[in-house]
C-alpha cells in the first residue's frame, strides 16, 4: 500500500468522480486506496486507541454517505480529511457523554448512601451537611464537585 506522500489524490479524486457515476470499480478501488491513508490519521489523531478502528469504520462509512457531496474539482484529500476531523469530534463527545454519565452514576451511588440528618435548627426538616458529604467522595470526584 502507498504511503501519504506517495497516494495520486488526484487521481483518487478522479476514482471519486467514476464513483459517483455509479461505477463500483472506481468505487471499490477508491476506498481500498483510502483505507490505509484514513487509518493512519485516525491512528495519529487518537494514538494507540482500541477505537481506532471503529473510529476508521466511521470515517469510511462517512465518505460512502457523503460521496455525492465531493465535487471532482476540489481537492479529494481535504474533502476526505473534513470528514475524518468530523468523525474524531464525533468520537472525543461520545467519550464526554459516557464519562459525565459515569461521573453522574458516581455521585448519585455516593450521595444515595448517605442518611439525611435532621437540622431543626435551620427549620428545614431534613437536611444534608454539605460538608460532610463532599467528604465521603472519592478524591478526585470530591475535587471535581468542589
Amino acid at each position: 500500500m502507498p504511503t501519504d506522500s506517495e497516494l495520486d489524490f488526484e487521481a483518487l479524486g478522479a476514482l471519486a468522480g467514476k464513483a459517483q457515476q455509479g461505477d463500483a470499480q472506481a468505487y471499490a478501488d477508491l476506498l481500498r486506496q483510502l483505507y490505509p491513508f484514513v487509518r493512519r490519521v485516525i491512528r495519529f489523531r487518537l494514538g494507540a486507541v482500541v477505537a481506532a478502528d471503529d473510529v476508521t469504520q466511521e470515517c469510511l462509512l462517512g465518505i460512502h454517505k457523503s460521496l455525492q457531496t465531493y465535487h471532482p474539482s476540489r481537492p479529494l484529500k481535504a474533502w476526505v480529511n473534513a470528514i475524518v476531523r468530523y468523525k474524531v469530534a464525533d468520537h472525543f463527545r461520545a467519550l464526554s457523554r459516557k464519562s459525565e454519565q459515569m461521573l453522574i452514576e458516581n455521585i448519585h451511588g455516593v450521595t444515595n448512601d448517605i442518611p439525611a440528618t435532621n437540622s431543626e435548627d435551620e427549620g428545614h426538616g431534613e437536611a444534608v451537611d454539605v460538608e460532610a458529604l463532599l467528604n465521603t467522595l472519592p478524591a478526585p470526584l470530591r475535587r471535581a464537585v468542589t
